[in-house]
């Protein structure tokens, strides 16, 4: 198994404060601040708690047990051990909740947990035993999850508190987005080979919001406006109202929105690597912060709170 990287980079409230790379650093309109790069085996999973806890899923080499710790300054210290063998999990927005997932006789199953007590809340069927690495994405609020699996998006929404399966969504081949869900959590936005794919989750209804060479693991605003994801050789973003566009050229394997919904985060490769950007939505203009020789096939692009630190992951090369 590989060792991966964890970097946190500060980011400047008025400016841009970026880390070319971590032994040196680099100014982007404003004095650099050196990012803290903390070994981690294994690293499934970033989220920031409303607390500003940076908190991470992190698989134990026994049984692929899920251990999720607690990122404090330069240390990683273990918050709990999740019962039971898993081959998946993810936590939810305010780092309370994990959903997990588990293999049995009859195939897979989503389980949900509390952080504080391990106690398993719900727990629903997802499909039969597969290959590939399951994964799930929380709503905002917490209340449903969507499964990926085989990086197909034609899965499900759950009900988080219930387990059981509100809609079937049914979208292209490509992976889901950092955001699927739209703010208030009654739609999902999958990939299309013509755009977005926005589902109703109640109804089933289903739209395309129009981007020219499709759209790549869309992801939605946080003030649910807007749509962003991988277009051609660089990001793109859509207001789903008015269909005004914007562009910018950076790698783009995921992206991820900045709380205020005025910067996107962009994690993909570079000229000579690998590279994460942030871009301003009003500008267009794309800041190179952080660059690195490999990448990996999801960043976990994490953004904090109040919008000062992003996370992300970075696999030691080979």
């Amino acid at each position: 198994m590989s060792t991966v990287r964890l970097v946190a980079c500060a980011l400047g409230a008025l400016a841009v404060t970026g880390c070319d790379s971590a032994e040196r650093p680099r100014s982007v309109r404003a004095a650099a601040q050196t990012p803290l790069p903390v070994p981690v085996t294994g690293l499934g999973d970033l989220a920031y708690g409303h607390d500003g806890r940076l908190l991470a899923v992190v698989e134990d080499p026994v049984c692929s047990r899920v251990v999720v710790s607690e990122i404090r300054g330069d240390r990683v210290v273990p918050v709990i051990r999740l019962r039971g063998c898993t081959s998946g999990a993810a936590l939810s927005r305010n780092g309370r909740l994990v959903a997990q997932f588990t293999d049995g006789r009859h195939g897979s199953r989503l389980v949900v947990r509390s952080l504080a007590s391990d106690k398993r809340r719900v727990e629903a069927a997802v499909s039969p035993a597969v290959l590939d690495v399951p994964h799930a994405f929380w709503s905002p609020d917490g209340r449903r999850l969507l499964t990926e699996v085989e990086g197909r998006t034609g899965e499900s929404v759950f009900d988080a508190r219930s387990g059981r399966r509100l809609r079937r969504t049914r979208g292209g081949d490509g992976y889901l987005g950092r955001q699927p869900f739209s703010p208030d959590g009654r739609q999902v936005v999958t990939s299309d080979a013509h755009g977005a794919l926005v589902t109703t989750i109640a109804s089933g209804r289903r739209r395309l919001v129009n981007v020219p060479g499709g759209l790549d693991r869309p992801s939605w605003s946080p003030v649910g406006t807007s749509i962003a994801g991988g277009a051609g050789k660089g990001v793109a973003w859509v207001d789903v109202t008015t269909g005004k566009r914007g562009e910018a050229t950076v790698g783009a394997l995921e992206v991820a929105w900045s709380p205020d919904g005025r910067r996107i985060a962009a994690y993909g490769s570079a000229d000579d690597g690998w590279a994460v950007s942030v871009i301003d939505v009003a500008t267009g203009v794309a800041t190179v912060i952080h660059r690195f020789a490999e990448g990996a096939e999801r960043g976990e692009l994490a953004w904090s709170p109040d919008g000062t630190k992003l996370a992300f992951r970075i696999p030691e090369p080979f």
